[in-house]
């Protein structure tokens, strides 16, 4: 698969510089390129395939080691700022994500988090998120507890991506609290 992606990012295809929603495949094969009109304005819609090597059997993300199911079924506190990626300023390529390049984060669950040392992170919980009006949540608003929950979840549950990654290495957080309804 690896001489295959190599390969391919070798080959001459062609460049389109129209404004449509990617990349196309021509009538000879070559897949062509789209740079587009505005690069920071977001383009909607699509679909994303992903080749796995095994049986989905759980959308539960802390029961599954694979660290790009968090991202599918649930929002993170941080992610990516796409505009700092390859459709804007170029300053992340994402291939390895968005760790340890803190100058490409923007918040998502989070409004804001402060590191106000080298082992403490401060999240700013954004207000009036709200889960899906479902059982056994009923749309109630997403609280600081709720992350509190979910990140000492997701290192304690022995096949979670982040217990397996981290946990095991010693490098788990210590611990996780709420300080007040919005900051953990």
């Amino acid at each position: 698969m690896v001489v295959t992606l190599v390969i391919a990012s070798c080959s001459s295809g062609g460049t389109n510089t129209g404004s449509d929603t990617g990349g196309d495949t021509g009538t000879n094969g070559d897949t062509t390129q789209t740079t587009y009109a505005d690069r920071l304005t977001p383009k909607y819609g699509g679909i994303h395939n992903r080749i796995r090597t095994s049986d989905w059997n759980t959308w539960d993300y802390a029961a599954k080691s694979d660290m790009f199911a968090p991202s599918w079924v649930a929002e993170e506190l941080l992610g990516g700022d796409w505009t700092k990626g390859p459709a804007g300023t170029k300053e992340n390529d994402w291939t390895l994500g968005y760790g340890g390049f803190t100058n490409t984060l923007i918040g998502k669950l989070a409004e804001s988090w402060e590191m106000p040392d080298g082992e403490t992170f401060i999240y700013h919980i954004r207000p009036n998120i709200h889960w899906w009006n479902k059982a056994p949540a009923n749309g109630r608003e997403l609280t600081a507890q709720d992350v509190v929950w979910n990140i000492d979840r997701q290192f304690t549950t022995e096949l979670s991506y982040n217990h397996n990654a981290y946990a095991t290495l010693g490098k788990a957080p210590t611990s996780a609290k709420a300080l007040d309804k919005y900051t953990v």
